[in-house]
């Protein structure tokens, strides 16, 4: 249930972040790590679950740091 919450929030992320003079995309990858941590965790495999879930977290922050989105600040407190 609180993957399906996650996934949802992370649908109204911005598309893309601005860090470094760089651009990354926010959105897309945000929701294929999330499919990936339903995925293992339906597959009892809880490390990798943990490593995707703490790389979303570093992208969250980064992108929280540059935006100061609402959307992106409450899904990095949700993870």
């Amino acid at each position: 249930m609180r993957l399906t919450v996650l996934h949802q929030t992370a649908k109204g992320l911005p598309i893309t972040f601005d860090y470094d003079d760089q651009t990354y995309p926010l959105r897309e990858s945000t929701l294929k790590i999330i499919e990936s941590v339903k995925w293992y965790l339906w597959h009892g495999n809880t490390y990798q679950t943990l490593e995707h879930l703490n790389t979303l977290e570093m992208e969250l922050d980064t992108a929280n740091e540059q935006s100061n989105d609402s959307v992106t600040r409450k899904l990095l407190k949700a993870v």
